[in-house]
């Protein structure tokens, strides 16, 4: 018992730190497995922003971004049941006054399941909500 105790603090330890060594830059553009997306009105420059503030409020890091192509990675760090995320964010423009908004997810380390879902599904419908606010100021 003691022994499966200790292999288990250490497997927690090296996630936390493999996870902690992760860079957003090596997911800056990727697109992952599970990906949602959505239209947005606006130009994708004014959009990106209102995603930079939106993150900036809601406690994701903004790990790496390049405006110029529309891309940005959003940080979310380790909690009590994930080694965390890496949302990466897609905004290009679709026609006329509208941007297609494209938002992934990858673990840190190796993760699965609802609690993925539910740290997706977070991150995009704060984005939805920001995008609409800003939309009908």
């Amino acid at each position: 018992m003691l022994v499966g105790l200790i292999i288990g603090i250490v497997m927690v330890v090296v996630g936390l730190i493999i996870s902690k060594m992760q860079r957003g830059s090596s997911v800056l553009g990727v697109k992952t497995r599970r990906l949602q997306s959505f239209s947005s009105a606006g130009c994708p420059s004014e959009t990106l922003k209102e995603i930079v503030r939106f993150a900036q409020h809601a406690g994701y890091k903004v790990s790496a971004r390049d405006e110029a192509k529309g891309l940005l990675v959003l940080d979310e760090t380790a909690g009590w049941l994930d080694w965390g995320f890496f949302l990466p964010v897609s905004v290009t423009r679709q026609y006329e006054n509208s941007t297609l908004v494209e938002i992934g997810i990858k673990s840190k380390w190796t993760q699965f399941g609802p609690v993925v879902s539910r740290s997706h599904n977070k991150c995009v419908n704060g984005i939805k909500a920001a995008l609409l606010a800003q939309c009908n100021k």
